[in-house]
């Protein structure tokens, strides 16, 4: 998220994982104008508007539109890894505009390169952990300052012993959690 400055910016993101809901947080935190919030499950759609998403649209809705950003978003963090949500992030994102890319897709990606990377000038940033200490800096000031709270988030805690459990509920197809915490 904060490879580049986010400050009254237009921000979407692509996926409301737990990952998802953090990067709303920090860009809410971090002084973006409007976050808009692309996700599937009702649940995590309400974790999204918790965590500071300005609005919350389901895949087969504009963002854009839903955003009223005229030509497109200027940061997007694509962090789902779907075909569909990539395809989206490219169409979605501004001529100049910025994508972060952190979702792992199950295979090979389609782009139109020409048209959604080369004719729009957009920057792509793919999240491999390379500026790992420094991230952690920026990560550990904004939740010593309060800016950021992650409690909302973790939507179920099992005892280590319990690991079928909290395996189950992560992969329920209705999606109804955010980060599951394993404690010894």
């Amino acid at each position: 998220m904060l490879v580049e400055p986010v400050a009254a910016k237009s921000v979407l993101v692509m996926g409301c994982g737990p990952q998802g809901l953090f990067s709303i947080a920090v860009a809410k935190a971090s002084g973006a104008d409007r976050i808009v919030a692309v996700e599937g499950s009702k649940y995590r759609a309400e974790l999204a508007i918790r965590m500071g998403a300005t609005t919350v649209v389901s895949p087969d809705e504009d963002p854009v539109k839903a955003g009223k950003v005229k030509d497109g978003f200027d940061v997007v963090c694509e962090m789902s890894g779907a075909q569909a949500a990539i395809t989206s992030a490219f169409k979605n994102v501004r001529s100049g505009g910025r994508i972060t890319a952190f979702g792992i897709p199950s295979k090979k990606v389609e782009l139109d390169w020409a048209n959604d990377l080369i004719f729009k000038g957009v920057r792509v940033h793919g999240i491999v952990g390379r500026e790992i200490f420094e991230t952690w800096y920026k990560a550990d000031r904004l939740l010593r300052s309060g800016a950021v709270d992650l409690k909302p988030v973790v939507t179920h805690t099992f005892p280590l012993k319990d690991y079928e459990a909290g395996f189950a509920a992560m992969t329920a197809p209705a999606r109804d959690c955010g980060k599951v915490v394993f404690v010894p």
